[in-house]
């Protein structure tokens, strides 16, 4: 696949790789993106090592005292890398399945998207069928949840560019995943805005200058599940959900509840990443428990000393 420019932003071709699997076969969306390696491969795709070479030990004590910050970008994966590399790989595939824009009900979803514009409901007009699955990720700070998941997002072309597919005019442009912090005071019209923004930085639109003035948290939901349907949007990854504690028993729930929506209309799955505290958040609800474990949840804590990981 190569990059090339596209009103200004950076964007990937698509390149089609036939699905071996009968519900992936003839879906664009899915065939764009890179194909599932194995365990090896995944493991060597996600090490990361740091610069060395033998005649730094031979360099002064200054430098060598600096060059020690290198540390920091050194990630040696464990059997967590390879498990969430797995569950994003399903997320995303099964979350297209039932989306393919070759299909009919991707149509009558999108006239059902337009509807809900008009009547001001965040409701399951039908076309996708609400198979969507994501997952959560739980641990103590500072243990690597986020920059494992960056670390597998980024073996993903975020945005991916469709012209023509099997000689069929196909102008589509594909967000395959979008990542959102949790805004420390749970907002979730702060989190809308990020969205837009986001997008808005991606493939060149207006949306957060448009709903950041005089548009109401509703009108900014409806909006949001539109783009993820129109640029098909194929995973959602929230982090720092404990922030949700910080709001209002209502507002909190609100905005789990706005997930669990966006899963249900729009087929989009989405990831949640927290500490510990976030737990009560999520126990809270049954509907967000199930919905926030469809994949399986990952509680990561400390990594037990004499084990093959602290070896690793």
């Amino acid at each position: 696949m190569k990059d090339y420019r596209f009103d200004n932003v950076y964007a990937t071709k698509a390149s089609y790789k036939e699905a071996d699997m009968d519900e992936f076969r003839y879906n664009p969306l899915v065939e764009a993106l890179p194909l599932p390696l194995g365990r090896e491969e995944t493991m060597q795709s996600l090490m990361v090592y740091p610069p060395y070479s033998e005649s730094d030990r031979d360099r002064p004590y200054e430098w060598r005292m600096e060059a020690t910050q290198r540390i920091i970008s050194c990630h040696a994966p464990s059997h967590w890398d390879l498990d969430i590399s797995t569950m994003v790989s399903r997320c995303m595939r099964w979350g297209y399945a039932k989306r393919n824009p070759l299909a009919k009900e991707y149509a009558a979803t999108l006239a059902g998207n337009y509807n809900t514009l008009c009547d001001g409901s965040l409701n399951y007009h039908g076309g996708y069928h609400a198979a969507a699955q994501g997952f959560s990720i739980i641990g103590v700070s500072g243990v690597g949840k986020t920059t494992t998941v960056e670390a597998i997002l980024q073996k993903y072309p975020q945005v991916i560019e469709h012209t023509v597919y099997e000689g069929i005019p196909f102008p589509v442009t594909q967000i395959s995943w979008l990542k959102l912090d949790c805004p420390k005071d749970g907002s979730l019209k702060s989190l809308c805005i990020e969205f837009f923004g986001q997008v808005d930085l991606l493939v060149g639109t207006q949306y957060q200058k448009q709903n950041e003035r005089r548009t109401t948290l509703d009108v900014m939901q409806i909006r949001m599940s539109q783009v993820c349907a129109h640029l098909n949007v194929g995973l959602l990854v929230i982090d720092e959900i404990q922030h949700l504690c910080a709001s209002k028993k209502e507002a909190s729930q609100a905005v789990l509840n706005f997930f669990v929506s966006l899963s249900n209309t729009i087929g989009v799955p989405v990831v949640l990443i927290g500490t510990p505290s976030a737990l009560k958040l999520l126990r809270h609800e049954f509907q967000q428990a199930k919905r926030g474990s469809g994949q399986g949840s990952i509680l990561w804590g400390r990594t037990e000393q004499k084990s093959p990981n602290w070896d690793l």
